[in-house]
């Protein structure tokens, strides 16, 4: 999953097709694959390079699941975010 892809879906901001995500460990410990597709289930974390703990992934089955962000991701993805949205204001063509 692109964290930072994932992020501004949540907000409704479009994002480029290259869009770079965090550097990032998952754990899987709490995640069940069962089919390897809409079987599967479980909790994914997403946590920083340093052990900080940016996001919660819950896979109820099928194609349903949702994302929960830390503060501690909600801060750093609003960076990021930001970052996305001036540029894309800069890229929107005028007229004289």
């Amino acid at each position: 999953m692109n964290l930072l892809e994932e992020f501004c879906k949540e907000i409704g901001l479009r994002v480029p097709m290259d869009i770079e995500d965090l550097d990032y460990t998952t754990d899987t410990s709490e995640f069940n694959i069962v089919d390897g597709e809409e079987g599967d289930n479980g909790i994914i974390k997403y946590y920083t390079i340093d052990g900080d703990l940016l996001a919660i992934k819950t896979v109820y089955g099928g194609d349903s699941e949702e994302v929960e962000f830390t503060h501690w991701g909600k801060d750093m993805l609003k960076e990021k975010a930001l970052d996305i949205f001036y540029n894309n204001v800069e890229s929107i063509d005028v007229c004289n």
